[in-house]
């Protein structure tokens, strides 16, 4: 009797604890790649592809990209990658840059130009090219309950 008691609270656990583990809720500590953006941390959510045998998990895009969503180093805040890049530029040095990376300006001042990334833009790479480049950029990233960074 005893014995049946123990099997049955061990096959309850397990099954508890992989309802729990996969409740989808982000966890970037075991659900996420670290990533820096604009000088801080953040980390990439990997949507789950539905599977759950390890060898059939195909490895995530290292990349970040428009649409891709974020999560804080604590997992409290998300945010999302929209693609536009706030650049200290203007006039015809913004589009010499706009051609020579295949950006779209979408808004220029007298020192600010926002340039929008077209689709499939591997976002931190382009950051980092216009780093070298000696170019102060910004990425924009959307939080639903505050303004964009």
């Amino acid at each position: 009797m005893m014995m049946k008691f123990k099997a049955a609270f061990l096959a309850c656990s397990l099954a508890c604890g992989s309802v729990m583990a996969d409740s989808g809720l982000p966890n970037p500590a075991t659900n996420g790649q670290p990533v820096v953006i604009n000088g801080q941390s953040f980390h990439k959510v990997v949507p789950k592809n539905g599977t759950t045998l390890f060898f059939a998990r195909q490895a995530p895009d290292k990349g970040v990209y428009a649409g891709d969503k974020l999560m804080d180093p604590a997992g409290i805040k998300d945010y999302t990658a929209t693609g536009t890049i706030f650049i200290r530029i203007s006039g015809n040095d913004a589009r010499q840059l706009a051609n020579k990376h295949g950006l779209k300006i979408i808004l220029s001042t007298d020192s600010i130009t926002s340039f929008q990334t077209k689709e499939g833009t591997e976002l931190t790479g382009l950051m980092n090219r216009l780093k070298e480049e000696g170019r102060q950029a910004q990425l924009e990233l959307a939080n639903e309950t505050a303004s964009p960074m």
